[in-house]
């Protein structure tokens, strides 16, 4: 079957079961976690430090990650898991990462920039 002929309203069970795990992972490291997009090819996540004490977004990045027992699409992890902090760059400062963790499914997270 082709990416054209797959099914993708399929995946919004899946990240509907994923997201509230995503959220609560989020709020431990001071992150508000909304969906900004359609949920039909992929779950498009928006990230905004809620608190002032809000973790880097490396570590949100990986938090996710393990949540949902994947790993950032084009990372060059290694034996400690490190995460690139080289995101692809967005405007107004925001920062985006692909969370894969098999098959048709994935995670286009976005996080906005921590204030100075």
């Amino acid at each position: 079957m082709s990416d054209k002929e797959h099914d993708f309203g399929s995946l919004i069970c899946i990240y509907s079961q994923i997201l509230p795990r995503i959220r609560r992972a989020a709020a431990e490291l001071g992150y508000a976690v909304a969906i900004h997009g359609t949920l039909t090819r992929d779950l498009d996540l928006l990230a905004v430090p809620w608190i002032e004490q809000a973790a880097e977004p490396i570590a949100l990045v990986k938090m996710i990650a393990d949540t949902v027992g994947g790993y950032v699409i084009g990372d060059r992890a290694d034996e400690r898991g490190y995460i690139s902090d080289h995101p692809t760059d967005q405007p107004h400062g925001r920062m985006s990462w692909n969370i894969c963790w098999g098959g048709k499914a994935f995670i286009d997270l976005s996080v906005m920039p921590r204030k100075p």
